[in-house]
């Protein structure tokens, strides 16, 4: 099964996905980021690389697949910014968090990929349990 983790930085797709590989002994193609994020960041910073993305959705598509998409409080990808010393993009903060937010949901929508929201502000063993568990029972059916 193709498992991506997609969201905005600082949302947790990293930290969940080194867990989730653990547990389930890498036993899946785990991705961090993938046409979703492409999609909003050459939508913010004003590309126009949007049709070089369809390809891979027609894609994934053909396959058994699911997107965690990880979101997170605005305080909370703020701390974790500063925590890690990093700021936001300018660009990014004029648009806002929840703008960006807004924006990744209304992506996965548009693109027709099987998604699940995942708010990573629980107790992280927890939602890695969640996350593993749910695979489990989509690969069961």
């Amino acid at each position: 099964m193709l498992i991506i983790f997609e969201g905005m930085d600082k949302t947790g797709k990293t930290s969940l996905i080194n867990e989730f590989n653990k547990r389930t002994n890498f036993k899946h193609i785990v991705l961090d980021r993938g046409a979703i994020s492409s999609y909003v960041y050459d939508a913010i910073y004003e590309r126009g690389n949007r049709e070089k993305y369809d390809f891979f959705v027609d894609m994934v598509k053909k396959v058994p697949h699911i997107v965690f998409l990880c979101i997170a409080k605005d305080s909370t990808i703020m701390k974790r910014l500063e925590c890690a010393n990093e700021k936001l993009p300018e660009k990014q903060k004029e648009i806002g968090i929840e703008r960006i937010k807004g924006l990744f949901i209304e992506e996965a929508a548009i693109s027709g990929l099987n998604f699940m929201l995942i708010n990573t502000e629980y107790d992280f063993d927890e939602t890695v349990d969640s996350l593993v568990n749910f695979i489990e029972e989509y690969e069961g059916e």
